[in-house]
């Protein structure tokens, strides 16, 4: 099994450079598309350490665009470099995807290779209310424009389908919203949704997290809205 792990980064800490280690550990054939999501320079460090590996391509936005821009640009990297059967799995930068689950969601991808595999968290006791509620509210309109049940929408760990991809580089929304479009694209392109349990890791109730809760829940649930639309 062949797997490149594309991982958006913004401001990352030293929890990037574990994840990293980790992953090389489990599998030393295994390759990484690190973005730069126009992080500050006191972050620099971080990528080179990262870049010092020879598994490991750092790529950078002078300044920051959003998640789903930096998702775009490791996608758009990966078209271009990608063995062919090779298998392309976003993780997120802040400790809450750990390797050992990364690493499932890809081995369930290689059985599954024209589907969206979905690593989903459960959301019990430990949870940051916020994140129950954004996760549960999302869930229950998705379902409803849908009629699909997905457990965890909002989540970063993916296995995307090589399919999907070219119909993902056209979606403009650059932020969290992103993730939400891709879930919605691949139900309309008739895209298997399998999901895959993961442990669920909320370091310091979530601290590290660049999600703003009012500005980005517009965002997402605006996309619910242009979905009715037509496709220009």
């Amino acid at each position: 099994m062949k797997v490149c792990v594309l991982i958006p980064a913004l401001k990352p800490c030293d929890r990037l450079l574990r994840l990293l280690a980790g992953l090389m550990e489990r599998e030393p054939t295994l390759r990484v598309i690190l973005v730069n999501d126009g992080s500050p320079p006191d972050c620099q460090g971080i990528f080179d350490q990262a870049a010092s590996l020879p598994q490991i391509e750092v790529l950078s936005h002078p300044r920051n665009q959003g998640k789903g821009a930096a998702l775009r640009t490791g996608i758009q990297r990966f078209l271009e470099t990608a063995l062919p059967s090779e298998i392309l799995v976003t993780a997120d930068a802040d400790g809450q995807h750990l390797p050992e689950d990364i690493l499932a969601v890809a081995a369930a991808a290689e059985k599954r290779p024209t589907s969206l595999v979905m690593g989903v968290r459960s959301f019990g006791e430990g949870v940051p209310w916020r994140s129950q509620f954004g996760n549960n509210l999302t869930r229950l309109v998705f379902q409803l424009f849908t009629h699909i049940d997905l457990q965890d929408t909002q989540t970063g760990l993916r296995a995307i389908p090589r399919s999907l991809m070219p119909r993902l580089m056209e979606v403009r929304a650059k932020r969290y919203s992103f993730e939400l479009e891709m879930l919605l694209i691949a139900s309309r392109e008739k895209t298997a949704l399998f999901q895959t349990p993961i442990q669920t890791v909320y370091l310091d109730g979530n601290c590290d997290s660049h999600f703003n809760p009012i500005l980005d829940s517009l965002r997402i649930y605006w996309v619910f809205v242009r979905y009715l639309m037509p496709f220009d």
